[in-house]
C-alpha cells in the first residue's frame, strides 16, 4: 500500500494545527499567571527598604530589606527572621518563638503556593516586626 504525500498532509495537518493551538493556549496561560510567593515576598521587601531609606533614613537596614527582596526575587528561599537574632526580654521572646513556629509551619505546608500573597505579606510583616528589636543579621 503506498501513501503519497498529500494523503499524509490530510491526515496529521489538522492534528498538527490543533495540537499548536493547545500549545499557544497554554503558553498563553502561563504567562498570565499572577505572581508567586517569591515576587510578592521581594515586592514587600522591597517597600520595606524603600521606606527605611526615605522615611527611617536608616541605610542599613534598606540594605538588609533589600538584599533580602533581591534574595526572594532570585528564587532563594528566604526564612522569617530567627528570634534568636534580636535582643528580646523573655516575655517578648515567647511571643515571637509562637509567631514564628505558627507562621514557619504555614509557609512549610504549603502556604507559599496556595496562598502566595497573604504568605508573603505574613513573613515580611513578621520580619519588619522583628528588627525593631534591633535585629543582628546572620553572617
Amino acid at each position: 500500500m503506498k501513501m503519497n504525500m498529500r494523503g499524509l498532509e490530510k491526515r496529521w495537518l489538522p492534528s498538527l494545527a490543533a495540537l499548536s493551538a493547545c500549545l499557544l493556549i497554554a503558553n498563553g496561560a502561563w504567562a498570565t499567571q499572577p505572581p508567586g510567593f517569591d515576587a510578592y515576598a521581594g515586592q514587600g521587601y522591597q517597600e520595606i527598604a524603600m521606606f527605611a531609606a526615605t522615611q527611617a533614613h536608616n541605610p542599613a537596614l534598606a540594605k538588609y530589606f533589600a538584599d533580602r527582596a533581591q534574595a526572594a526575587r532570585a528564587g532563594k528561599l528566604i526564612e522569617p527572621v530567627l528570634v534568636s537574632q534580636a535582643k528580646l526580654d523573655a516575655t517578648t521572646v515567647v511571643e515571637a518563638d509562637k509567631a514564628r513556629q505558627q507562621l514557619t509551619s504555614r509557609l512549610n505546608n504549603g502556604a507559599r503556593l496556595t496562598a502566595p500573597l497573604p504568605a508573603a505579606i505574613a513573613q515580611v510583616n513578621f520580619d519588619c516586626w522583628m528588627v525593631q528589636f534591633r535585629v543582628v543579621p546572620a553572617g
